[in-house]
């Protein structure tokens, strides 16, 4: 199974109880901050687009307080793949299971995306 890891450092997602009371043009420069910040983040021999059906998932370090694993706004995150063109979409044809996991590191915060291609 091949793997592609993505590495945000210092980034801090979105909590999602917080993000859905956000008007919807500031939710939409947060999704496009995340998806220029995906794009050039990911590692250049990550192939656009991954050509299997794929499983995420999305780890958050927190320095501080923890989230909750589903109030950590993933959809972001996906959708940055997509708008980076690293997914060609996002529907279940694409993305077969999406895993949110939320984490303690005080010294180096950060978000993990780990894409996994899905052998049928």
């Amino acid at each position: 199974m091949t793997r592609y890891t993505i590495v945000l450092e210092g980034e801090r997602p979105p909590s999602l109880n917080q993000w859905l009371s956000k008007h919807w043009r500031v939710r939409d420069n947060d999704k496009r901050r995340i998806g220029e910040l995906v794009s050039l983040t990911a590692p250049h021999d990550t192939p656009r687009p991954i050509p299997r059906p794929v499983s995420i998932t999305v780890t958050a370090y927190f320095d501080k307080r923890l989230y909750d694993s589903d109030n950590i706004a993933v959809k972001a995150y996906i959708d940055g793949l997509r708008k980076a063109g690293i997914l060609p979409d996002d529907t279940p044809q694409y993305v077969t299971s999406v895993t949110a996991i939320s984490k303690t590191d005080r010294y180096r915060p950060r978000v993990e995306i780990e894409i996994s291609e899905v052998i049928e």
